[in-house]
């Protein structure tokens, strides 16, 4: 990794329930840091996430989390950042219109 690369980027971490998601996206996070990246970790599972306060678990919901949390991890990533995400995304259509 070169800390004088500008370009940003989205890591998009997804998996099951309870399979490291959360631990793996920090752990990713800190050692971009490391290296001198500017770094945004957005976690889904995050009580405290404003981006998705509020959704529950229908599909609905779990379609506007992932929306959400794209939208201000392409934000980052268009401005030079990286954006570490680690969200629960079941649905292939929100996977897809991240993408």
């Amino acid at each position: 990794m070169d800390a004088q690369q500008s370009g940003g980027v989205v890591v998009w971490l997804t998996g099951m329930a309870r399979t490291g998601k959360t631990t793996l996206g920090a752990q990713l996070a800190r050692r971009f840091a490391v290296v001198g990246r500017r770094v945004e970790f957005l976690d889904g599972d995050d009580p405290d996430q404003l981006l998705t306060q509020g959704l529950g678990v229908s599909k609905e919901d779990r379609l506007a989390a992932v929306r959400r949390l794209g939208y201000v991890a392409r934000l980052l990533a268009r401005n030079g950042a990286v954006a570490v995400v680690a969200h629960l995304s079941p649905h292939r259509e929100a996977r897809d219109a991240v993408r």
